[in-house]
């Protein structure tokens, strides 16, 4: 695809040991975008569905729950009517293929995950991004578990491909060290980029390197966001 000069050097002039592998991959460039300027949700981009995490038990939204667009911004108001994990999946109509030569990259503005802990401190909220094969059955989810008690959050990733190394959800997903820091971890704007070149998944966090995650699937990628509640009576309001 091209040539380039890789210098590496250390304060011990030790050589490196070992081969070094560069890929040089074609500058992206932007092939969708949406700033929800026209105050609507193009059903030709989107497709917007109530959804849940916990697949074998799924919970429901109330009637009042939906995805509107205001200030060009997508907002997505979850109240749980039933517990386990109801919410809304917002996933692009159009599919991509990614190589190594030609990954694509998904990156949107989380501004914010707002709640009210209804339910008290055991209530939490999940908003983050999806990538998944044409049919839905290969998944990676990327995004912040936000928890008022002792249970774990924060940033992490839950990949469902039917392997014996899966996370799935609605458990708890593999948390991500890069991401511990106060700075993420407070439901605010954030930058959320996942790159999926068809043989791995890297996720980013305000430009910042978070983890490469196994995913080998190259054809028919879909990428979306999404915004859920634990249980019946909590409520969210994400993106």
């Amino acid at each position: 695809v091209g040539t380039t000069v890789f210098e590496l050097a250390n304060e011990q002039g030790a050589c490196v040991n070992g081969q070094v592998d560069i890929l040089i991959t074609t500058p992206p460039a932007p092939v969708f975008s949406d700033d929800f300027a026209s105050g609507q949700i193009d059903p030709a981009n989107w497709l917007v569905e109530a959804s849940a995490l916990d697949e074998a038990t799924p919970g429901t939204n109330t009637p009042e729950s939906a995805v509107t667009v205001a200030a060009e911004q997508l907002n997505m108001d979850v109240t749980g009517e039933t517990d386990s994990w109801p919410g809304f999946n917002v996933t692009t109509v159009a599919s991509y293929d990614a190589s190594p030569t030609k990954p694509v990259v998904f990156e949107l503005d989380r501004t914010e995950l707002e709640y009210v802990l209804v339910a008290g401190t055991s209530a939490k909220q999940r908003s983050g991004v999806w990538v998944s094969d044409a049919t839905g059955e290969n998944r990676l989810w990327f995004g912040e578990y936000a928890t008022y008690d002792a249970t774990i959050g924060g940033w992490q990733y839950n990949v469902m491909r039917g392997v014996s190394s899966d996370s799935p959800l609605p458990g708890a997903g593999v948390g991500i060290p890069a991401f511990g820091a106060a700075k993420f971890n407070d439901r605010g704007n954030h930058r959320i980029k996942v790159v999926a070149d068809g043989t791995n998944v890297v996720l980013y966090l305000d430009e910042e390197f978070g983890v490469s995650v196994p995913f080998p699937i190259a054809t028919g990628l879909k990428f979306g966001l999404g915004t859920y509640v634990d249980a019946a009576t909590n409520k969210a309001t994400g993106w």
